[in-house]
């Protein structure tokens, strides 16, 4: 499945120190401009910070967004989708539950027609495409999707902890990202953000395959689960 991330281990790691409440605003240079009343403002550097959501789980038609690696075309939503998202968006854990949207946007397909859902962390959008309303586990693909939206609100110290715990091997001075041997789902080997989110999913749908398969990272994504329940 898909999601736009910010690199990990990287400088913008800053983004992790986001609360569930709020979206990270990248770094930007605003060009020199005048007030409606005459005053005029310098250019200057505006910093990146985290801003707060005041309307979450918003439904829209359309979008000011651009996916530079999600090729879809937004399109109305139609009333019965809307109660199908929200019937699932119910059912999620609680602890992801918290994790408010900022938007939420339907969308034909992902760049792949089997796709159901796209995450985007940085502006906490969810995109459900055509496929997610066929789909037989359509919570495991939001228990995905949220999760990777969660990302944003682990420390250093946890994204490292976690990357370690999975096998992967990170040399940050050529940033090389090496993948895990042992896969617990095939695209996992993507990013350490989509085996985050595949780890998430098999946690609920099947503890015990992720457990056999890495009893490391499957107990230190219960640490981390079991973290957040508790706030």
């Amino acid at each position: 499945m898909t999601a736009i991330l910010f690199l990990l281990f990287s400088t913008v790691i800053f983004a992790s120190v986001c609360s569930p409440h709020e979206i990270y605003v990248r770094k930007q240079w605003i060009e020199s401009y005048n007030k409606t009343d005459g005053t005029n403002v310098s250019a200057h550097s505006w910093k990146a910070h985290c801003r707060e959501l005041t309307r979450f789980n918003y439904y829209q038609d359309s979008t000011t967004q651009t996916f530079k690696k999600i090729k879809t075309n937004i399109k109305k939503w139609k009333p019965e989708e809307k109660n199908v998202v929200d019937e699932y968006l119910a059912k999620l854990p609680k602890w992801l539950k918290n994790y408010r949207l900022g938007e939420e946007l339907r969308g034909d397909v992902g760049g792949n027609a089997h796709n159901p859902a796209a995450g985007i962390p940085l502006t906490r959008t969810l995109i459900i495409f055509d496929k997610f309303f066929e789909a037989p586990d359509k919570l495991a693909v939001l228990i995905h999707e949220v999760g990777h939206l969660s990302i944003l609100d682990l420390t250093n110290e946890e994204m490292a902890g976690f990357a370690k715990s999975s096998g992967w091997i990170i040399d940050r001075k050529k940033n090389i990202k090496t993948p895990p041997k042992v896969l617990i789902i095939p695209d996992s080997s993507e990013s350490v953000s989509e085996d985050y989110a595949n780890h998430i999913e098999l946690y609920y749908s099947n503890a015990t395959l992720l457990k056999k398969l890495n009893s490391a990272s499957f107990s230190f994504i219960e640490r981390i689960i079991k973290k957040r329940e508790s706030k």
